[in-house]
């Protein structure tokens, strides 16, 4: 196959890619064709310039290229593609389904197994020209906040879907855990990250996907909700799928998730995040020990000199807090020793109540996104 052929069955493949909600945008660097070579052969990408991020039955799928490849054959083709991380498959019975997926979330995380640095470098960049004004460019995202909910009273006022042993306990499928891509990421760039690695939960056919794919382990709940503790004590952001049954929970820390270190660059993170709550300071209790400055990863938080107090005629620091940068997330709350800080939830009018399942978010954020084209 001529370089030049090659070159158009990939421009092809981004082009299909860039007509889904979270697109694939055109770079003048060209860096995401890199990205396509590293989790598509030309074969592949043939195919998968034909899918949906609709799953479809395999076997309406092979009717297209049914001149080209028996059955079998193309079977492997697909199965091998979902291995690889390209797209997405679920099983329904003995019937497979096979959909396109995003680069994020999507194909970036499941390059779990197969990432190198020369992928790693190359999302970096590509995130940095174009895909980070992508990933947030409309007003609803895939990801949300959800607070540690002991730093929220009463219990009663949470709804489940900010609830997340609600959200843990009252999943009907397979839960699993996998190891956080972000985190990986770094340290094939020798940016190790304190963390643990061991993070990133996917559930019912998500699990499945993952498990399958060698990707993830399959746990119990009460495990589940013991690895949650843990890196709520760690200082890591919960960050479920944006919808009431989320496919994903994660566990983001500020110093190497995506989504947090770019939200971090700007001036009103809030308005980015969908969360339901807002950290609140009594200033009167705070003692200004500063602990809250390193729990939260957003830099929301500032130690503001309130001059001498009247009885001790020391001087005395106070915690301030940024509104514009809390995004609900409640780590602050939970280490404040003399409880000065806790969560309050949001006005009616700033609730976000989230779509009702992946399908729904996904056509929200289509709306969203041909609507802004259109102005």
């Amino acid at each position: 196959m001529s370089e030049e052929k090659e070159k158009k069955i990939y421009f092809k493949l981004r082009k299909h890619l860039d007509q889904f909600p979270i697109g694939l945008p055109k770079t003048d660097s060209g860096v995401e064709i890199k990205l396509l070579k590293h989790i598509f052969t030309p074969e592949e990408a043939k195919i998968a310039s034909t899918l949906s991020i609709f799953p479809k039955k395999a076997h309406t799928l092979f009717l297209r290229f049914r001149r080209k490849y028996s059955e079998d054959e193309f079977n492997d083709i697909l199965e091998n593609m979902a291995k690889k991380g390209g797209i997405f498959r679920y099983r329904k019975g003995d019937k497979r389904y096979y959909s396109n997926a995003f680069l994020a979330v999507g194909m970036f995380e499941y390059q779990l197994n197969r990432m190198d640095k020369e992928f790693a470098d190359n999302f970096d960049q590509y995130l940095d020209e174009v895909f980070f004004d992508e990933f947030t460019g409309v007003d609803t995202p895939q990801l949300r906040v959800i607070p540690i909910e002991q730093t929220v009273e009463p219990k009663t006022a949470i709804a489940t879907y900010d609830y997340l042993e609600d959200l843990v306990m009252g999943e009907r499928g397979k839960i699993s855990i996998s190891e956080c891509i972000c985190r990986k990421k770094k340290d094939l760039q020798g940016e190790h990250c304190e963390h643990s690695r061991e993070t990133c939960f996917q559930l019912g056919g998500a699990a499945d996907f993952y498990i399958e794919n060698g990707l993830a382990r399959e746990i119990e709940k009460e495990e589940a909700l013991e690895i949650i503790r843990n890196a709520e004590k760690e200082g890591l952001v919960i960050e479920p799928g944006n919808t009431v049954h989320p496919y994903a929970i994660c566990c983001c820390c500020g110093c190497c998730c995506e989504v947090l270190t770019n939200l971090k660059k700007l001036n009103n993170p809030a308005d980015f995040v969908h969360s339901n709550y807002h950290a609140e300071i009594n200033q009167e209790e705070c003692i200004g020990c500063g602990v809250c400055l390193d729990r939260c990863q957003m830099n929301a938080i500032s130690l503001i000199d309130e001059g001498s107090d009247t009885d001790t005629k020391q001087s005395k620091k106070v915690a301030h807090l940024n509104l514009e940068r809390c995004i609900g997330c409640g780590l602050c709350a939970t280490t404040c020793g003399p409880e000065a800080i806790h969560m309050v939830k949001k006005s009616d009018k700033e609730i976000k109540i989230p779509p009702k399942n992946t399908k729904e978010l996904y056509m929200k954020i289509g709306m969203e996104k041909s609507e802004m084209k259109n102005k």
